[in-house]
């Protein structure tokens, strides 16, 4: 039997029954881009939200902690419909893997997954490889993939927590750079798919 994570490991022993002799433990992996330099720019910081649902995937949270923050553009990437907002950009029916929305990966500043419930979220992932703070829940698996140093965690649903965690990110570009060069390395050195 093989586990994506320690949290799905522990789900099968507990819940399962499964002899823990016959579980492998191997991460989930995703393909690494090529190193993209971020410099500094002047505007908004771009923040880019990945999920098929938008709404059990925490993204109303994150609308609503980002009411009375300044500096900031929201890319988000859906299946859901997703009312118009300012400074809010809705990609509907991308693919994983797709161009555009390596594109996207390629031109944000940083990554939000406010997620209520989520196993081992390939946004993450994909998101550490592209050199991104994380801002995410700590649901699932996901404190094993975003370890201190490499991302930012809050309770789901903390939509005050989330903000202020938000407003360090806006205003911290230091931060933003060492999360997103120690997230990558994370990934390079766990869950590189080659």
């Amino acid at each position: 039997v093989v586990a994506w994570s320690e949290w799905t490991r522990a789900s099968l022993i507990e819940d399962y029954g499964v002899d823990p002799e016959r579980i492998h433990l191997i991460p989930a992996g995703v393909e690494v881009p090529p190193v993209r330099p971020r410099a500094a720019h002047a505007g908004p910081l771009r923040l880019l939200f990945v999920a098929r649902n938008f709404e059990a995937k925490g993204g109303n949270d994150l609308l609503a902690a980002l009411q009375g923050l300044g500096g900031w553009e929201l890319d988000v990437v859906t299946h859901s419909t997703v009312r118009p907002l300012p400074g809010v950009r809705v990609h509907n029916g991308l693919s994983p893997g797709s161009p555009e929305l390596a594109e996207l990966y390629s031109m944000a500043d940083a990554a939000v997954l406010p997620t209520r419930g989520d196993a081992s979220p390939f946004a993450v992932l994909e998101a550490m490889a592209a050199g991104l703070p994380i801002v995410a829940t700590s649901v699932g698996a996901i404190s094993e993939i975003v370890i201190e140093g490499t991302g930012l965690l809050v309770d789901p649903g903390d939509v005050e927590a989330l903000h202020d965690i938000l407003a360090r990110i806006l205003s911290d570009a230091e931060l933003c750079q060492r999360l997103g060069e120690a997230g990558r390395a994370r990934v390079i050195e766990r869950f590189d798919a080659r």
